[in-house]
């Protein structure tokens, strides 16, 4: 009995390791996507030929079912904001601790207003 206790105790002991380097993990991803989501956010909010590729790509993180986003217009935007991208989709997936709107300051409400001018271009 004491030796199944045992190996019960050291597969929690490796489950719990194994739980606290994956929030680890989480924590930099997290922290390492607010600047290239902050940045995003910014092109997304403005008037220049990649806000449009940007701002749908922010809204099929945001409710992709509401608003689906074709990957191959990653293609027409710089290498930069590609990078940018990647790195709030590596967060999105891998980290998936809330919704991506929840990472910025007003997020809600910016997103918002981002979700209404997608549907008034429509």
């Amino acid at each position: 009995m004491t030796d199944i206790k045992n190996k019960l105790e050291q597969k929690l002991e490796q489950r719990m390791k194994q739980l606290q380097l994956g929030m680890a993990e989480n924590k930099e991803l997290i922290k390492e996507a607010q600047e290239p989501l902050k940045r995003l956010m910014k092109i997304a909010e403005g008037d220049t030929g990649q806000s449009v590729r940007i701002a749908r790509f922010l809204l099929g993180l945001y409710n992709g079912p509401a608003f689906p986003f074709d990957m191959t217009d990653l293609r027409g935007i710089d290498r930069a904001l590609k990078n940018d991208c990647l790195a709030v989709l590596e967060m999105d997936i891998k980290a998936c601790e809330r919704e991506v709107h929840h990472y910025l300051e007003g997020g809600k409400a910016r997103f918002q207003v981002l979700a209404e001018q997608f549907l008034d271009d429509e």
